[in-house]
């Protein structure tokens, strides 16, 4: 009864996917990839955490100078905008800039931030092994392949691109925004691959989750997080192809269309070209190619 029921789930792949054995799908101890992840994680980036505020880092030391002198008294009043909206940025990243005043209460050493944002960082390479695995585990049938998710991981861990993300203060924008994204594409691809497995379709509640919280905390943390249902959107038609149940297809169906027209209008009410434009008012360049003119005396 039981090498009956194994062979028939091994039979649900994705659409246009095929299971071929590999050296790659074999089990591996969830326990070991983690320590994997977060060892040499720890290893690879513990030297940057020694370093000073670095450029836009600056403009956080004011607000977390004050905010270690007054303790959470600094949000009384009109306090809690300067603690927790991040001047001249829409809608200023509150979320971020609440961990950030959280941190302060600890202490101003830029060691005890960076710090946290490497293990923010290390979450959300366990978050993407933790979505690879799913998905790399669907398009192989039965079999797992947990050791390419490792390594997918662990090349997201240890890019030499994430060292700005790691030792700047100031970008733990990113990963607080990285982080919620990745956790929002890897509940989107956990219910819709037990559906396409044969399993029960999503419950709206589990839908909620990725479609309509992790979303907005990923904008709220950095703007680029409203990127997030495009980005849901593209693995939804490459790798599941609205395949489902009909609740479910009508369901995708009204999310996608209804959160690309809130894109459009919130882009349009938040971001018009002047304020864009004046984001580059203290720059040397524009947002054409090349240097701005530099006015020269005499």
């Amino acid at each position: 009864m039981g090498t009956q029921s194994t062979s028939k789930r091994s039979e649900v792949q994705l659409p246009g996917s095929c299971a071929v054995p590999s050296r790659w799908s074999q089990p591996l101890p969830t326990w070991f990839a983690l320590l994997v992840i977060w060892g040499l994680g720890a290893l690879a980036w513990w030297p940057a955490l020694d370093g000073p505020w670095l450029y836009d880092d600056g403009q956080l030391q004011g607000p977390i100078a004050t905010m270690h002198a007054q303790g959470l008294s600094a949000l009384a009043g009109n306090g809690w905008r300067e603690q927790l909206i991040m001047a001249g940025n829409v809608p200023g990243r509150p979320l971020a800039m609440a961990s950030f005043a959280l941190n302060a209460l600890a202490g101003t050493d830029p060691f005890g931030f960076k710090a946290v944002n490497l293990a923010l960082h290390l979450a959300t390479g366990t978050l993407v092994f933790l979505l690879i695995r799913v998905l790399a585990g669907a398009a192989a049938g039965e079999r797992r392949s947990d050791a390419f998710a490792l390594v997918v991981a662990l090349v997201w861990v240890l890019h030499p691109l994430q060292v700005s993300t790691v030792a700047y203060v100031v970008q733990r924008m990113t990963i607080l925004s990285a982080l919620f994204s990745v956790a929002a594409l890897g509940l989107y691809a956990r219910v819709r691959v037990r559906e396409l497995a044969g399993g029960p379709p999503a419950r709206l509640l589990e839908l909620v989750w990725p479609l309509l919280v992790l979303p907005p905390l990923a904008f709220l943390c950095k703007e680029n997080g409203a990127l997030l249902p495009l980005l849901l959107l593209t693995m939804e038609l490459v790798l599941f192809r609205l395949a489902g149940t009909a609740r479910t297809k009508h369901r995708l169906a009204a999310y996608f269309g209804l959160a690309g027209i809130a894109l459009v209008v919130l882009a349009a009410a938040l971001f018009p070209p002047d304020r864009l434009l004046a984001a580059y008012a203290g720059r040397d360049f524009t947002p054409r190619a090349g240097h701005a003119p530099i006015m020269r005396s005499g």
